[in-house]
């Protein structure tokens, strides 16, 4: 019995030691390894973040102030705080802390349903679309959308590197498809004009 403890133990420790070599490999070589492969560029991505918010009072006043650090051309952003059945102070919290910090492209929007089938996140996103394009305000005004729950925090550049991103990796794929597409269609021209 005392043979099989001992062959149990130095398995788990083979295991263990296996594990802690290759994930101190893992972070030697991402020590060494560039991790950006895009350069900055201008901002130019209009970007709709929607914030869920269900009884977020406690932290929704640092979740805007963390937001207003971002470092994007505030015109081309727009946060909207989605209080969804909220039974605290969330809206009310989040609205003051928005005016204390005086971001014009802020927005508090609160929903109230009765059915408890119809709230949630997948609810609230989906009202939250519903609403802006009531407005025109959605799929016409904006280039990306983001969704962030109600404690996280960001990265100041977040924007400017999604939009870098986007903008750097992108295009060469939308060059690559555009070409096969064209490709395709003069194939298919080219077969009807023949067959006639």
């Amino acid at each position: 019995m005392k043979d099989v403890l001992l062959d149990i133990y130095f398995v788990c420790l083979a295991i263990t030691l296996f594990y802690a070599v290759y994930y101190a490999f893992l972070g030697v070589i991402g020590l060494f390894m560039r991790k950006q492969k895009y350069p900055i560029i201008e901002d130019q991505s209009k970007f709709c973040i929607f914030v869920p918010c269900h009884n977020e009072e406690s932290v929704v006043a640092a979740t805007v102030e963390n937001y207003t650090k971002i470092q994007y051309n505030p015109e081309l952003f727009d946060i909207y705080f989605l209080a969804d059945n909220c039974s605290d102070q969330t809206a009310e919290k989040a609205r003051t802390a928005i005016e204390k910090a005086g971001m014009k492209n802020f927005y508090v929007l609160e929903r109230n349903v009765d059915d408890p089938a119809k709230r949630g996140k997948p609810h609230a996103l989906n009202w939250g679309i519903q609403t802006l394009e009531a407005e025109d305000r959605f799929y016409n005004k904006y280039d990306m959308f983001m969704i962030l729950d109600a404690d996280n925090f960001v990265d100041a550049d977040i924007l400017r590197h999604v939009n870098s991103q986007y903008w750097s990796i992108t295009r060469p794929v939308r060059d690559v498809i555009t070409r096969r597409m064209k490709r395709f269609l003069r194939r298919v021209i080219a077969t009807v004009r023949f067959r006639r």
